[in-house]
């Protein structure tokens, strides 16, 4: 029969090891920030750029295969976007094949890479660039619009398959997209909720309100997908009143909301005036 000081020792040795290699991870990870930057409407376009900025040595590697996962309200959105001002490090290169991989609510944006004897793009340490511009066809421009990242989908390696570890900022919560600014009063920060993220910490965010018209007035708040998840006001108001609310992160049904990104949307006689991004954290 086996020795059990045998086993034990070799337990002892795999839980080591673990801890080495967690720590050769931290010592030698590898990081890259991604930001969605400008997002604007241009025409019947809706059109935002994707930056890149590498934040550690990666001993001068290239970079490898990468996925770019995002959220979409597909009432809003076409759902072939396409890819303009591509980076020339990537575009016309052997080494690098990009495809969109579209479905209903979400797209990815790939970037194979393969070398073929092309040059490897090798992004300098510290410094923001810009990967491509990513355009959506606009279906309605009159509903909820939101495009977000989803990270937990998002791959990235080195050219020698290492992997990368992103980190996502910008968001294309696309207010704009709700009304023709040639045909609605522009109301900037009629809204404001403070703190904002909250969940955690505080269990309520706090809702000021400066009404800029008289009539029937609703503030509704949506998921990314552009789905109601509840009603906060829904009463007749007067132009000038100041109205102050107080939300506790849960749906009409009084369930507490996951974490995420969330939308008032302000309407008064169904003319909507402000769409504002709130983010809920648990």
């Amino acid at each position: 029969m086996a020795d059990p000081g045998f086993f034990l020792t070799m337990k002892k040795f795999i839980i080591l090891l673990t801890i080495a290699l967690l720590l050769c991870n931290i010592l030698y990870s590898k990081t890259i920030d991604l930001t969605i930057v400008n997002p604007r409407k241009e025409n019947d376009l809706f059109k935002m750029e994707i930056e890149l900025r590498r934040t550690d040595s990666w001993d001068n590697l290239g970079l490898g295969n990468c996925d770019f996962a995002f959220s979409k309200n597909p009432e809003s959105f076409n759902e072939n976007p396409y890819v303009e001002n591509l980076n020339p490090s990537i575009d016309n290169n052997i080494n690098y094949d990009l495809t969109f991989i579209t479905q209903q609510n979400t797209f990815l944006l790939q970037i194979m890479y393969d070398n073929n004897g092309g040059s490897d793009w090798i992004l300098s340490l510290n410094e923001n660039v810009c990967l491509c511009t990513i355009n959506f066809l606009i279906n309605n421009p009159n509903t909820f619009s939101c495009i977000e990242w989803i990270s937990s989908t998002v791959i990235w390696t080195t050219q020698l398959f290492d992997f990368v570890t992103p980190a996502f900022y910008g968001s294309g919560n696309i207010s704009l997209l709700s009304a023709d600014p040639s045909g609605n009063e522009q109301i900037v920060d009629m809204v404001q909720n403070s703190p904002n993220p909250f969940g955690s910490s505080s269990s309520n965010t706090n809702l000021s309100i400066t009404v800029p018209s008289q009539g029937h007035m609703e503030l509704n708040v949506f998921n990314i997908k552009g789905q109601i998840v509840n009603n906060l006001y829904n009463d007749v108001v007067q132009k000038n009143q100041d109205i102050q609310l107080s939300w506790d992160g849960k749906d009409s049904r009084g369930n507490d909301l996951s974490s995420g990104i969330y939308l008032y949307q302000l309407l008064i006689e169904n003319k909507l005036f402000e769409t504002k991004k709130v983010v809920i954290i648990r």
